[in-house]
């Protein structure tokens, strides 16, 4: 596919997610407030080597959301211009993406990564997930979209719900599920070992095992022994 055209569609679909005017319960999208949907970050020209998939955005802290609000107040709306400027001068540096996309360049899957939750809005309540058919909703509005726009790159989520609702939703797609990076328990850095990663080899050869005896797309959790 053409980057020119690439470009557009993510920009294209990256505005459709900031300017979405559902609110949805269990969830915040208070865009006069800085407060938006987000989490859609492409570092891509062309193809993804991978989609890395999280469940929904952490909450925004103040800094983020002065960055939204101003961008409100300039444009009577929030763009995505501006979301994608403050992924690239603060977000991407935070430990979720540097762990995640770590762990993707080791098997092979970094070089060009897109970024996306389930859900695009964050918690109402700090700790207490949206509902089901606020994910629901969410998947229908965006989400699929996005698998759908690039229907052979492989996918890695953070988290085991994420893991579980892809390999449920999605028999078509080869998954590789790791620890969330921030999750308790710092078992996604058990992963690593003197900032490389163990069993590299073993990880390696199952990251190229896309099909199964079945010839059926794999997938599969990796989680520190």
């Amino acid at each position: 596919m053409r980057t020119d055209l690439v470009t557009k569609w993510v920009d294209r679909h990256g505005q459709s997610i900031v300017s979405c005017k559902l609110n949805c319960e269990g969830i915040r999208n208070e865009p006069e407030k800085g407060i938006v949907p987000r989490c859609f970050y492409s570092e891509i020209k062309k193809e993804p080597d991978c989609i890395i998939v999280g469940i929904n955005p952490s909450i925004s802290n103040e800094r983020e959301r002065e960055h939204y609000k101003k961008s409100y107040k300039d444009n009577k709306r929030v763009k995505y211009d501006d979301v994608k400027e403050f992924f690239g001068k603060n977000l991407k540096k935070l430990k979720y993406f540097k762990s995640l996309r770590r762990f993707a360049e080791e098997i092979g899957f970094g070089r060009s990564i897109l970024w996306t939750e389930l859900c695009k809005c964050e918690n109402k309540r700090k700790g207490k997930k949206p509902p089901l058919q606020t994910f629901r909703t969410c998947m229908k509005k965006f989400f699929q979209k996005e698998l759908k726009k690039f229907p052979k790159a492989p996918i890695i989520t953070a988290g085991d719900q994420t893991f579980q609702a892809l390999c449920y939703m999605f028999p078509d797609r080869f998954i590789v599920g790791v620890p969330h990076p921030k999750g308790s328990y710092a078992t996604f850095d058990r992963l690593f070992k003197k900032g490389k990663l163990k069993l590299k080899t073993k990880y390696k050869k199952m990251a190229k095992r896309t099909k199964d005896k079945q010839g059926n797309p794999n997938c599969g959790r990796i989680f520190p022994s």
